[in-house]
């Protein structure tokens, strides 16, 4: 007899076609859960990121919690809303010099880009803070202000904000110029300086009628004014007791300000003048008259000579005429 012919038809070599591919199928992915099983932690760092802080680490440009990786210093952050790009090759380098356990795999794009997040402060609320100064330090004061003028950064990194007046050395009326020291979370970051115009109005004490050089000052001799006192460059004195019993050291004429450096104290007892001299002891007051040593300011101490017993006694300036001995 001779032979049977096979006949293979296309139904079976299809079958067979199915058999092959999944046995292809199921090698991949032995080799690829065997490569997982090698690697794993797969870390993979982002084209783009934002960042809070000063500087950039790892966990900031890569999804990675990983305690051994995460804090890897990458580099330093940009200023608030500034962008900078990192190579692919330099993030690379920093992993290798951090020696990477073996069972974590990185994939580090070309570059990165890296901005850092910011805040905007308003001018607006720069102004709320700068009025709030001021009228705080002149709290009871007639002031008006105005042409508020705001000079430094308005963006800063994130988190809590204060603002810090330097009031020292500032003369808060006319043309005035504020420093602020800036402050996130506590921290120093910076400084800002507001400018304004402030109206400051005052009462302020001026001559009555002509002064004579050298004359004591009475209160007779003094008026109060109210006038804007940012107006006015020189000195003045808004307190009537801060001039009376002074001593003019010029002319000073009807209807104009008095001036600080314009008086001088006058003392109320001349050297070689004759005071009252007391001592009281309990209810005991014992008075004598005696010559000053020396001129003498009201509550200071001066020597007097007892002119009955020729000896020096120091004592308290009471009046224009009284000296308290001390025992």
């Amino acid at each position: 007899m001779g032979q049977k012919t096979k006949y293979i038809y296309i139904k079976d070599l299809l079958w067979i076609l199915y058999l092959w591919i999944s046995a292809v199928l199921v090698f991949l992915a032995i080799v690829f859960n065997i490569n997982r099983a090698v690697a794993k932690d797969l870390v993979s760092i982002k084209n783009s990121a934002i960042v809070n802080g000063s500087k950039i680490y790892l966990k900031d440009i890569s999804e990675t919690k990983n305690p051994l990786i995460k804090d890897i210093l990458i580099g330093n952050s940009p200023r608030p809303s500034k962008i900078i790009s990192i190579s692919g090759y330099k993030i690379a380098s920093i992993l290798r010099s951090n020696k990477i356990p073996d069972d974590i795999t990185i994939e580090v794009p070309e570059t990165v880009v890296v901005q850092r997040d910011f805040q905007v402060v308003q001018s607006s609320e720069l102004e709320k803070i700068f009025r709030k100064t001021v009228e705080k330090e002149l709290k009871g004061k007639s002031i008006e202000i105005s042409r508020i003028k705001v000079r430094g950064l308005i963006k800063y990194p994130t988190g809590k904000i204060s603002f810090i007046p330097d009031l020292g050395r500032v003369k808060l009326s006319g043309k005035v110029g504020v420093p602020f020291e800036v402050k996130i979370n506590g921290l120093h970051v910076g400084k800002i300086r507001i400018n304004a115009w402030i109206d400051r109005f005052e009462n302020i004490v001026f001559a009555a009628r002509n002064i004579k050089r050298k004359s004591i000052i009475e209160e007779s001799d003094l008026l109060f004014k109210n006038i804007n006192v940012a107006k006015y460059y020189g000195d003045y004195i808004s307190t009537i007791e801060d001039v009376i019993g002074k001593k003019a050291k010029r002319s000073i004429k009807k209807g104009t300000i008095i001036k600080e450096r314009s008086v001088e104290r006058a003392p109320l007892i001349n050297k070689g003048s004759m005071v009252r001299l007391i001592a009281s002891n309990g209810n005991l007051i014992v008075e004598t008259v005696g010559r000053a040593k020396n001129d003498g300011y009201k509550g200071e101490t001066i020597l007097v000579e007892n002119i009955s017993s020729k000896k020096i006694i120091m004592g308290k300036v009471i009046d224009k005429a009284t000296v308290s001995a001390f025992f």
